[in-house]
């Protein structure tokens, strides 16, 4: 409806876009109707919906977490985020598609000595009861478990139970007793967030912060990367993986992240790269093979 009702921005597609003509065709499959009967939205919605991007063309589409979190996700706010960039409302105050405001650059582990071929199987979480049981071979016949309480928090809870209670052996580092750590063979005390220092990468924003440690992890409880570091010893690792959970160690991720700062700015405040845009693409330079908004991407679809 927006194509055939001329509410699009011609002039920033052509100059802004690639593959809209492609686009333009794959929707036409789609008619408001068939839409309507997929999604379970009224048609009434859609249509008011399109009536207020027409009578308000500078708008912003936010998108929550629970669309992240079902089939397809990726696809469908890739769909979402094509609205605003039909309407040429993007880089522009008030404006665009908002999932992340993350403009913050990579911090870089610096302690990796080489990356082997091949590091390690894995499932994913939602399918986490079923992988175990079908998915992985050799099969998982031991389990650590932290920062998480599967058995509240995954799906099919009843499945996952009947997996974990196959298994040789279960470690849960946690604060606290949980249903996860009543299956446990061993709980780990863990320290909490005051107890150690980290380096925070916003999750949705672009600040970096430095976690400061307020208190020492009280009687035997331990940061996980410390357990770590007592287990390579055990094992003859090699430490080098494995730096110490201190400021020397997050000094040197700041040097490896290419971050101008340090420490002791990052005491008194977080800190914002140079780079950051206040206005999302405001320089209307997107990163993608082509350097503009793909309707259509020959990479994405190489990689699906």
């Amino acid at each position: 409806q927006l194509i055939e009702n001329n509410i699009i921005d011609n002039n920033f597609i052509n100059r802004h876009t690639f593959g809209f003509a492609e686009f333009k065709e794959l929707v036409k499959d789609y008619p408001l109707g068939k839409v309507s009967d997929t999604t379970g939205i009224p048609l009434h919605k859609i249509e008011a919906m399109i009536g207020f991007i027409k009578n308000s063309p500078e708008y912003a589409l936010i998108c929550g977490m629970g669309v992240q979190r079902c089939t397809n996700a990726g696809q469908t706010v890739r769909a979402i985020s094509l609205l605003p960039a039909s309407t040429g409302s993007i880089g522009k105050k008030g404006c665009g598609f908002y999932f992340s405001d993350r403009q913050a650059p990579e911090l870089n582990w610096p302690f990796f000595i080489g990356k082997p071929e091949r590091i390690r199987n894995s499932i994913p979480v939602a399918k986490l009861a079923s992988g175990m049981d079908n998915q992985i071979n050799p099969p998982v016949k031991a389990m650590w478990i932290e920062q998480a309480n599967p058995m509240t928090s995954n799906p099919d809870i009843n499945q996952l139970s009947r997996a974990m209670n196959k298994l040789e052996f279960i470690v849960v580092a946690d604060l606290f007793l949980t249903d996860t750590t009543r299956m446990a063979d061993i709980v780990l005390p863990a320290a909490s967030m005051y107890e150690y220092f980290d380096l925070i990468s916003g999750y949705g924003h672009s600040y970096i912060q430095l976690q400061q440690r307020v208190i020492d992890p009280p009687g035997e409880c331990k940061h996980e990367s410390e357990v770590y570091r007592l287990l390579a010893k055990k094992f003859g690792f090699n430490l080098d993986y494995l730096p110490e959970n201190n400021l020397d160690t997050i000094e040197k991720i700041i040097g490896n992240s290419n971050l101008n700062t340090d420490i002791k700015e990052l005491k008194e405040k977080p800190y914002l790269h140079p780079d950051y845009q206040q206005i999302a693409f405001s320089d209307l330079k997107f990163n993608t093979s082509t350097g503009k908004i793909e309707f259509y991407s020959q990479q994405t679809k190489e990689r699906w």
